[in-house]
């Protein structure tokens, strides 16, 4: 079954009867967000299975996906970057689900024309969902149901200033608002002046060129970007910058896992990548593959509770993370 837009919310809180859901679509960054809604509703951890394990031994899915534990609960298994050539494979396997059964399936942007669109589009057991840019809109009523459950309330001018600073950045959504609510404790209102300081709207010229050097791992131009940029009040404001950077080439690592070309999947980035940066990311996406990426992320989050507990100058514990981050 076809899941519309203004569906999707109500389905992921409740998936049934579909056995197998179909994340697909152009922005990665919205299939995770989906994704994540519906493991945090089944009370469940993904496991993931690779397209070439899946490719190798296509029936290991459902030995995965029925393997009930001994101890602990059943992961959420999914499966990730299938194409098209995969498609009867799968089809295989979902022809012998069972009530009960149930994994995902993660794909890129697939046309209508799409077999595995549609099979999960066709089928009453199936679902697909299809992952679109966020139009303003989508962005004032995710910031809503993400803040109203916990009591918290934006004033107008707070709320426009949120939806424009996040339409431009989506995959940040969740962890920007989550720093927001940590930001303001028990006090439930939030002003555009909280929502500023938890989102700086413009990076200087230097965040710019640290970013450029990490990820292009120049140790001597990022000395030189460095050059009196680091302050005692600006680390954090140098980590997050650089975390967005980081899940931003994560985004197109994974869209072009499912097969799309370098060139296309840059395109596809919310917002696009400017012509100018497009030689600048291929050196980057060439220098961090997924795993790298990964653990960048877990030393800039690292880093920045380090910061927040730290009785020495931060800007120096900065520089040591930056320092190892562009020899990573």
């Amino acid at each position: 079954m076809k899941i519309k837009t203004a569906q999707i919310s109500s389905f992921l809180k409740d998936p049934e009867p579909a056995r197998a859901v179909l994340f697909f679509g152009p922005d990665a960054s919205v299939s995770k967000q989906h994704q994540k809604v519906l493991a945090s509703h089944k009370g469940l951890q993904y496991e993931d299975i690779t397209v070439e394990t899946f490719s190798a031994d296509p029936d290991s899915l459902l030995q995965h996906v029925r393997t009930k534990p001994l101890f602990g609960d059943q992961p959420l298994f999914r499966l990730r970057s299938i194409t098209d050539r995969q498609g009867a494979k799968l089809k295989k396997i979902i022809d012998s689900l069972e009530p009960g059964d149930f994994f995902v399936v993660e794909a890129g942007d697939l046309s209508p024309r799409s077999k595995i669109r549609q099979l999960f589009e066709a089928d009453d057991y199936l679902a697909a969902i299809g992952c679109y840019a966020r139009s303003p809109r989508d962005i004032m009523r995710l910031i809503q149901d993400h803040l109203s459950p916990q009591g918290y309330i934006c004033d107008s001018d707070a709320l426009t200033f949120l939806c424009a600073y996040l339409h431009k950045a989506p995959h940040m959504l969740e962890s920007d608002l989550e720093k927001l609510i940590t930001f303001k404790g028990a006090d439930k209102s939030i002003s555009i002046k909280d929502a500023k300081e938890c989102c700086p709207e413009d990076m200087p010229a230097s965040f710019e060129q640290v970013g450029h050097a990490i990820l292009a791992q120049q140790p001597k131009m990022l000395a030189d970007a460095l050059e009196g940029a680091l302050e005692p009040n600006n680390a954090i404001v140098f980590y997050r910058h650089l975390t967005r950077e980081f899940l931003r080439l994560l985004d197109l690592q994974h869209i072009v896992a499912s097969g799309t070309p370098l060139e296309s999947a840059m395109s596809q980035l919310r917002p696009p990548i400017f012509w100018s940066d497009k030689d600048r990311m291929k050196v980057a996406f060439n220098k961090w593959p997924e795993q790298k990426i990964g653990a960048a992320l877990k030393a800039l989050h690292q880093g920045e509770i380090d910061v927040k507990k730290a009785t020495i100058a931060p800007e120096s514990l900065c520089r040591g993370v930056l320092q190892a981050l562009v020899t990573l």
